[in-house]
């Protein structure tokens, strides 16, 4: 493998890597192509990348269509573009230079902060209903309230978000993606149940973190949609999703080791 193209390929590499993506098993059909289309007309790729204008912005590349920019219009159009762009500036003196780890790194690194996913609606102590009353009794009453509002949750819950996804991108079937939508609003009602539930103040910390994780996944669940049309956004909603739920699990032990103050 030549050095420039194995660098190439170690930015995208350390892209993945980045963003924590999952590989699917898309099939292998969507790796076959033409071989001709993978050439550039008149030399390799790597040539062509080396002609891109160096006035070239991270907002556009400049590729001309009938003598038109073409404007990136999604988070993967615009992270495709950047890599281009970038690697087309270090190559500047290719005749002499090779791309180093370092550079991919950097380039990898840049592109990964580009990526930015929506969160669900912030919340603070003061939208939650707060008691001051911390006694044993309010405590219980709060943990029956909130094992209520997540057994009601799980009865409609019946189709987990991630296994709805893996078998959209294993079936490349995006309508699959629009049960999303359902899955979206089942979040919002238990958010909005445990909003309600009269908590104690002692505990309205942990509260606190209980409803903004879930707004959160929320949140995700909606831009996990964009699977098919923004490939690179939906597949870190994908991995958010993974640390948001992460982040449950921590705060499920807390609570299970949560003692009442003295």
């Amino acid at each position: 493998m030549k050095p420039q193209f194995k660098k190439l390929f170690s930015i995208i590499l350390a892209l993945l890597v980045g963003v924590g993506i999952i590989l699917f098993a898309w099939g292998g059909e969507l790796f076959t192509s033409n071989s001709a289309s993978n050439k550039h007309e008149g030399g390799e790729w790597k040539n062509a990348l080396q002609i891109i204008p160096q006035g070239s912005s991270s907002k556009m590349l400049g590729a001309q269509r009938g003598g038109a920019q073409s404007e990136a219009t999604t988070t993967t159009d615009i992270l495709a573009r950047n890599l281009l762009v970038d690697y087309a500036l270090l190559q500047k003196n290719s005749a002499t230079t090779t791309m180093s780890d370092a550079d991919a790194q950097m380039i990898a690194q840049s592109l990964v902060s580009k990526i930015e996913l929506p969160k669900g609606t912030v919340y603070t102590l003061r939208d939650l209903n707060i008691s001051s009353d911390n006694s044993g009794a309010a405590l219980a009453t709060y943990s029956e309230k909130v094992s209520a509002a997540m057994q009601s949750f799980a009865l409609v819950h019946t189709t987990n978000e991630i296994a709805l996804v893996s078998s959209a991108l294993t079936t490349k079937d995006a309508q699959k993606l629009e049960g999303l939508t359902r899955i979206a609003a089942q979040y919002a009602t238990l958010n909005k149940n445990l909003l309600a539930i009269k908590t104690p103040s002692e505990i309205a910390p942990l509260h606190l973190r209980l409803v903004q994780s879930y707004s959160n996944i929320g949140a995700l669940i909606i831009v996990m949609q964009k699977m098919f049309t923004d490939p690179m956004q939906g597949l870190a909603a994908l991995i958010q999703h993974k640390k948001e739920t992460a982040a449950l699990e921590i705060l499920a032990k807390e609570y299970r080791d949560y003692t009442p103050a003295q």
